[in-house]
């Protein structure tokens, strides 16, 4: 029993074990060639030593040595025959929770002592109790009424339980609590909505976690809610209604906040079970950008930073940090980068500023979705994120035929399985064709990429400029455009405005450069040759203020003045256009 061995352990020095038997040094007198024993089954001891012979168990053990035992070791050799527990020390029985099967027929009892101590025992026949379940079926509190329910409650005892009960929920919970469940309660839950309630302490979150793993795949849902902290340390759901004064409504709104941390997928439900699932609104990892549980594809030309882009995005979901002027949801990410060498890549997290606790998995290796796939739904269900990115899709799909639909069909086949069974964000990096195409049709290969994902990032920069314009489409929001600049220094892209605002900018630069050049000319030369309307020049003329010297000349057609244009103190050798 580990309960058993970890104190001894604790207790006796060059402790050593083997076959069921520790063995050390004995704690009661200088011994010096290791005479003590112990059976972690049992807890009985003895010291062969001449002149000790110490025996016993571990409660006399205990005593003897003046040391108190854990908790969880009490409860454990409550359950073991032998033991020396003195029934007045428990003090008096305050409760007997029955452990009955489907029919309601008795099986055992957990007994509370006023001393808050259990112990489990079964009927003898006879009105009697035998403190001995050793061969006693193990079920369930409540087991009918949880075989009934379709939304089951799981706390940590049973004054909880029947709280509960109380309140109108369906609740149960395990024999002895925390770090006590068996794979054998799962099929009471098999396909039911599972609501976790752990005590506010590290014992019953484990408990929780425990429980939540061994029923992944076994219950349609599962929610583990997060008790206030008000109920105080080791507070439970009975602190919660009485210490807090908390109504049943209450505790329905906190379970209705919760998120789910598992989700059974339906193949086919009705359109009316359909509407109530979840919400309508959708929840973003990036707000406006990238959905949770969905797949977006970020494309660009080579060398344009869409790497850096997703390095920069990974560093603030698993801090929590906005990015790009928008909230993220804060969580683990897993990071499957096939093109940057390492030592690249370690070099830009450092200058971005990475931190040593920050939630980031790295793959190391040449990973391949068909034939890796499994290996990587075991890693996301170790790790949890809320984001995967895989950096490049061609290297990790081997797509035979990009302009194939059904090659590109069949490859984005896991990805949604990653995000709809996992409930994260999937984000895939992608090319453009070569070529000066700037447009949503930029993206390489067949058009039924944009029909496998949920949105789709585009990335344009032109060569030498430090901004980059991002055009968002996709199944949520409206179309998008606006500016982003890369910090050189941090290789963290900015803000840069919207487009509008740029594109009026960079015109005003096209046109002084142009007045530059030729010296002077009119409206609309230069409204020709720069392939713009001359409203729209006039308009940008107007905006540059005295950037802008205009000079008129009598020499225009039909007598009316020649307007000249020019940049104001520029004088250079004027060459007047004819």
């Amino acid at each position: 029993m580990k309960e058993i061995e970890d104190f001894y352990r604790q207790c006796i020095q060059k402790a050593t074990v083997a076959n069921g038997q520790l063995s050390g040094c004995c704690p009661f007198h200088e011994d010096k060639h290791p005479s003590f024993s112990a059976n972690l089954e049992t807890g009985q001891c003895k010291c062969h030593a001449e002149g000790c012979g110490f025996e016993g168990n571990v409660n006399t053990f205990a005593q003897k040595l003046g040391v108190d035992m854990p908790e969880t070791l009490k409860r454990e050799l409550r359950i073991l025959r032998g033991i020396d527990w003195s029934e007045q020390a428990r003090g008096e029985i305050v409760a007997e929770y029955p452990y009955t099967d489907e029919r309601g027929n008795v099986l055992f009892y957990a007994i509370r002592y006023e001393t808050k101590e259990f112990k489990l025992a079964r009927p003898d026949g006879n009105g009697g109790l035998i403190y001995d379940i050793k061969d006693t079926r193990r079920v369930l509190y409540k087991l009918p009424q949880v075989l009934n329910a379709q939304e089951v409650f799981i706390v940590e005892g049973e004054k909880d339980v029947d709280k509960l009960t109380d309140a109108g929920f369906t609740a149960t919970t395990n024999p002895m609590g925390a770090g006590k469940w068996r794979e054998e309660y799962n099929e009471a839950l098999k396909g039911k909505d599972v609501i976790i309630i752990p005590d506010n302490d590290e014992a019953g979150r484990t408990h929780a976690n425990q429980v939540e793993e061994s029923l992944r795949g076994v219950a349609r849902s599962i929610k583990c809610v997060k008790l206030p902290e008000e109920v105080g340390e080791g507070g439970d759901v009975s602190d919660y209604f009485d210490k807090l004064k908390k109504l049943p409504d209450d505790l329905s709104s906190l379970i209705q906040e919760a998120k789910y941390t598992y989700k059974k997928i339906e193949t086919f439900i009705s359109l009316s079970e359909f509407m109530k699932q979840g919400s309508e609104e959708v929840e973003w990892l990036l707000k406006g950008i990238i959905p949770k549980s969905g797949i977006t594809i970020l494309a660009a030309k080579p060398k344009v930073g869409k790497t850096l882009l997703t390095f920069n995005l990974a560093l603030c979901v698993a801090s929590g940090r906005p990015y790009l002027g928008r909230e993220t949801r804060q969580g683990a990410v897993i990071l499957i980068q096939m093109e940057d060498p390492q030592d690249l890549m370690k070099q830009r997290f450092k200058v971005m500023g990475y931190g040593e606790e920050c939630p980031i998995c790295i793959c190391q290796k040449m990973l391949n979705l068909n034939k890796n796939f499994n290996e990587l739904m075991d890693k996301i269900e170790k790790y949890r994120p809320v984001l995967v990115i895989f950096d490049p899709l061609i290297y990790l799909t081997n797509i035979k035929d990009e302009n194939s639909a059904v090659d590109v069909a069949n490859a984005f086949k896991p990805l949604r399985k990653i995000a709809l069974e996992k409930e994260t964000a999937v984000l895939v990096v992608h090319h453009h064709r070569k070529g000066e195409n700037n447009s949503e049709e930029a993206m390489r290969g067949s058009s039924a990429i944009m029909g496998a994902v949920d949105q789709a990032i585009n990335l344009f920069r032109e060569k030498q400029e430090p901004v980059a314009r991002v055009h968002i489409l996709g199944r949520y929001g409206k179309y998008e455009e606006f500016m982003i600049q890369l910090n050189e220094e941090t290789l963290w892209w900015e803000q840069a405005g919207d487009i509008q605002s740029w594109k009026q900018e960079k015109r005003k630069v096209q046109v002084k450069d142009y007045l530059k050049e030729v010296g002077e000319a009119r409206l609309d030369e230069i409204a020709k040759d720069l392939g713009e309307s001359e409203s729209t020049i006039r308009r940008i003329v107007k905006n540059m203020g005295d950037e802008v010297q205009i000079e008129e000349k009598s020499s225009g057609d039909r007598g009316r003045p020649l307007k000249l244009y020019r940049i104001k103190d520029f004088s250079p050798d004027h060459v007047l256009k004819n």
